[in-house]
């Protein structure tokens, strides 16, 4: 017989959505109520109550509950708002206090308009006489800009109308407007981003014009200052001299929460959080912060398998702890605690100003405990653990933004060591979030997935990379052999290969790059169309081999440590340097006992290259940098034992202590703590090997000699084109050719 009947889904409601507080002196507050409901037949999962971006720095969320929240059908929940006027935000954003609350739900996102002090303005639609934008911030302060560089700033403008308000910002030089709308729709927001080139050693002003009035019928123009100043370089180092020397060593000691979490097998990423001067806004002299992951050794042991009493517990996800420690001194600047935001140990997290707010936020991989299926009947439970999942964002200062749409994969991922990767895909002015073959808004919603046989992965975790590979504006998703494009269509797909690792570059100085991955083998595709430039070939392994692994009769054959085959291994995302100084790029991978260097011919790569190394994975990844600043960059690589350089001109000119058992970590390179010299960081873990490590450590060259790097590395996938200074993701009109991935540049003199 026929069946039928109705659906039931969650719906979102929430009341009021106009608050008005009325006049609130400074020195005095507010409070307000808003209440949200499920008004659907299922679950209403609450993911973020934050306040927009562009929002007046004088409201905040008073109360609200520990979220995500999940609501039955016809539950409600409160907010409690604020207005509390300050000095401080009066300079800011004005007197006249506009905002809104964002009620971010799995049944969709709404909007609560905010006012106070406005008596009556800006309370009707766009008819009303002079009701336009509200603007954020009131003038743009860039500081100082060393002369010869740039620094991006953002405007947010928020419409509190009911009709679609066009804009067209302009401003003289030597600012220019980067990226913004043609328009904003009604209750939305746009960011201008707008960028100071410091040609000179003078102040300079100007002002931006929106192109559109403000909610009182008045012209918006936003004054913009800064001032070029020359740099002190460093002296370029002599090759020769290259000792290790300890900044600071972060193994928990001094850890005020959690001191037993100190264990770390993430990338460390860098970057400025908040303002260390006091002057009230985030510059390029405000010290720069280590972000990472920790936890416990002790959860290592069941996460792993090794307790012979449970099957259910093999390969267990490890919780962690977010962390960020001062770039000078290593000491704790805070650290997340709360179990509902428990993090994935192995999947380094990426930082990036999501919402042109001027603040850098930090979006990482969920814990989540999965029971997982059986591969054998009565076997482990090993595949399945993370097949589904969330990212995090958190704010500046560590505390909750949101909680993303939910993530799924194949069963057969059996680790996560991957990573998000940021930028700002379509030129917006929002950063996206890609996870595998999944792009996320800046709020955390699901925009497209694709359909999950290709997400940049070996079944150990995805890094797909954000990058411009079609020669055209705006980035695409590179997810091994195959690319999307930002609206989750296919630009090309390369079906007949197997899924990996991908790397972004311009191998041959042809203003077009190329996409290079590393799976089972490492081959070049090229980046419009996916046509294969190179045959693909696995790296040898071991010393002795030639140029392509070899597998001896019956596995790894005599004097090995087993009898696996040698050319299995965990392969992982290589980086692209100029090695050579010579204008052209080489690739560098791990291969478990060996690092291997190719040049690309344009149909075959050469190898030019190999140095001998221990990772029994064979997941550790290399990085690149300029040292000596002598237009050859290093190859930096950390394998179980030990942080090594590799130069062309010396070989092995750095080698320090570290162990891990390694994941897809690696060894990033930036100025750290503002010396005007670049730091090394190393992740470092007593998972596997005897526990005299364990945690983060920062070298630097014996009398700070190396040459000068910049303060930022914000992902693992990083291409130093795609992010500003402070964490804003920059976004190129036309297409951008990348000299190297995962290298910075260097300055010296």
């Amino acid at each position: 017989m026929p069946l039928s009947g109705v659906g039931v889904a969650p719906c979102v409601t929430v009341t009021p959505v106009e608050v008005d507080f009325g006049n609130v002196a400074q020195g005095t507050t507010a409070d307000r109520a808003v209440q949200v409901a499920n008004c659907g037949g299922a679950d209403l999962v609450v993911r973020a109550l934050p306040l927009r971006s562009g929002s007046h720095p004088d409201f905040r969320v008073q109360t609200a509950p520990t979220l995500p929240l999940t609501l039955p059908p016809g539950a409600p929940t409160t907010v409690t708002l604020r207005a509390a006027p300050t000095a401080r935000g009066t300079a800011t954003a004005g007197a006249l206090m506009f905002g809104v609350l964002d009620v971010l739900s799995d049944a969709g996102a709404l909007g609560v308009n905010l006012r106070a002090n406005t008596d009556g303005a800006c309370a009707g639609g766009q008819g009303s006489s002079g009701i336009g934008l509200v603007c954020s911030p009131r003038a743009l302060d860039f500081g100082e800009v060393i002369v010869g560089e740039d620094l991006v700033r953002s405007v947010v403008c928020n419409n509190p109308t009911t009709d679609t308000i066009t804009i067209a910002p302009s401003i003289g030089a030597p600012f220019s407007v980067v990226s913004a709308p043609t328009s904003v729709p009604p209750g939305g927001q746009a960011v201008i981003r707008v960028r100071f080139d410091a040609s000179t050693t003078t102040a300079a002003s100007q002002t931006l014009l929106v192109g559109a009035n403000d909610c009182l019928g008045q012209t918006i123009g936003i004054p913009a200052r800064g001032r070029g100043v020359d740099d002190e370089l460093p002296p370029c180092p002599q090759p020769t001299a290259f000792t290790p020397e300890l900044v600071w060593d972060w193994n928990g000691d001094s850890a005020q929460n959690t001191p037993n979490s100190h264990e770390v097998w993430v990338t460390p990423l860098v970057s400025r959080l908040e303002d260390t001067t006091g002057d009230d806004i985030v510059t390029r002299e405000d010290m720069p912060r280590v972000i990472f992951m920790s936890f416990k050794e002790s959860d290592v042991s069941i996460g792993a398998g090794i307790n012979p009493n449970s099957q259910e517990g093999i390969n267990d996800p490890i919780k962690a702890n977010l962390r960020a420690v001062d770039g000078a001194t290593g000491r704790e600047v805070f650290t997340v605690t709360a179990d509902n935001l428990a993090l994935q140990s192995a999947s380094t997290p990426a930082l990036v100003d999501l919402d042109g707010d001027g603040r850098v936020e930090i979006i990482a991989n969920k814990w989540m405990l999965l029971p997982g299926v059986e591969t054998i009947p009565n076997g482990p439970k090993i595949n399945g653990k993370f097949s589904r999942g969330a990212l995090i964002a958190f704010n500046a200062d560590g505390t909750f933004k949101w909680e993303s749409d939910e993530w799924t994969r194949r069963s057969e991922e059996i680790e996560d060591g991957g990573a998000p990767a940021v930028g700002d895909v379509d030129g917006d002015g929002f950063a996206e979030i890609a996870l595998g073959d999944h792009l996320y808004d800046h709020n955390g919603r699901l925009r497209w997935r694709g359909d999950g046989t290709k997400i940049g992965s070996t079944g150990h975790g995805p890094t797909s990379v954000l990058a411009d590979v079609d020669g055209r504006s705006g980035l695409e998703l590179v997810c091994g052999p195959r690319v999307y494009r930002a609206d989750g269509t296919i630009l090309w797909t390369r079906d007949d290969l197997d899924d990996g690792h991908p790397a972004v570059a311009d191998l041959d100085g042809d203003g077009n790059n190329e996409v290079i991955v590393r799976g089972g083998t490492l081959f070049v595709l090229n980046g419009q169309t996916g046509a294969s430039l190179t045959q693909g070939f696995t790296p040898p392994t071991r010393a002795g081999m030639p140029e392509t692994c070899q597998t001896p009769p019956g596995g790894g054959g005599a004097g090995s440590e087993d009898d696996e085959d040698p050319c299995n291994i965990i392969p992982t995302n290589p980086s692209i340097v100029d090695y050579d100084g010579d204008g052209r790029l080489e690739i560098f991978s791990g291969n478990k006992e060996l690092i291997t260097g190719y040049r690309f011919t344009g149909s075959a790569l050469q190898e030019v290259f190999r140095a001998d190394i221990y990772d029994g994975t064979g997941a550790s990844g290399p990085a690149g940098f300029d040292f000596e600043g002598d237009g050859s960059q290093e190859v930096v690589y950390s394998d179980e034992a030990n942080l090594f350089a590799y130069s062309d001109s010396g070989g092995t000119i750095y080698d320090a202590d570290r162990g891990s058992a390694t994941i897809f970590e690696y060894s990033p390179i930036a100025d750290i703590n503002l010396d005007g010299h670049a730091e090394l960081l190393v992740a470092s873990n007593s998972a596997f090997i005897p526990a005299r490590f364990g945690g983060v450590k920062a070298y630097r060259n014996r009398g700070t000699s190396w040459a000068q790097a910049r303060a930022v590395w914000n992902q693992h996938g990083f291409l130093e084109d795609l992010v500003g200074e402070l964490g804003t993701p920059l976004y190129a009109t036309t297409s951008r050719a990348y000299a190297g991935y995962r290298t910075t540049r260097s300055a010296c003199e």
